[in-house]
């Protein structure tokens, strides 16, 4: 369902939570290290707040932007199917 290579993969999973890369809403995210999207798909949410503290990535509003991943329920995908590491 996701694959392809791995920010195609990424995009397709924050699509799910009306998250952009590198677009305009105060939620989106803006990417500023291309491994930052393998990272997340090995790790997961550990992957994700790895690579924010390391600033591979940011956004305007975290707190937007975490509304949505988790309103998404995307850790509960990825129960589901197993086909993504969102923890």
């Amino acid at each position: 369902m996701f694959g392809g290579n791995p920010r195609d993969a990424t995009q397709k999973i924050l699509a799910l939570a009306d998250v952009r890369v590198d677009g305009g809403r105060r939620w989106d995210i803006i990417v500023h290290n291309e491994d930052f999207f393998d990272r997340v798909l090995r790790l997961g949410s550990l992957g994700l707040g790895e690579a924010y503290m390391d600033g591979w990535w940011d956004c305007q509003a975290l707190d937007e932007f975490f509304c949505h991943i988790l309103s998404a329920g995307l850790e509960r995908n990825r129960a589901r199917s197993g086909r993504f590491a969102w923890q």
